[in-house]
């Protein structure tokens, strides 16, 4: 698949995807590194200094990504491997969603962010 053909669209109009408080497109997706320590590194970098702090933008970052966008196979196998080393994140295991869909299931505590 060619994904400068690719075109994703929300309710307001393109769909975004953003890795530190950056915009990014399917071609940038498709850049990305798919070594999970080169991942984790760059993902990081985009998110110093960030005003919720490193970690929370790094979870935001992966989790937006693995959620919204349709990265690769190889990029989301890494991106798994890289928030399966955040500090704070739990293996909850097996669980359904409210479509029921199987799947398994982590989570991180962000009380700090009042969430």
């Amino acid at each position: 698949m060619d994904l400068g053909q690719v075109r994703t669209e929300s309710a307001g109009g393109p769909a975004g995807f953003t890795v530190g408080g950056q915009d990014v497109s399917c071609q940038d997706l498709e850049a990305l590194p798919t070594d999970p320590d080169e991942l984790g590194a760059l993902l990081r970098q985009k998110g110093a200094g960030h005003e919720s702090g490193e970690d929370n933008e790094l979870w935001e970052s992966v989790t937006g990504l693995l959620r919204e966008s349709p990265a690769s196979p190889a990029v989301r196998q890494a991106l798994w491997e890289v928030v399966a080393h955040m500090p704070g994140v739990e293996l909850v295991g097996p669980m359904t969603d409210a479509a029921g869909r199987r799947g398994t299931a982590i989570e991180r505590n962000e009380l700090d962010q009042g969430w």
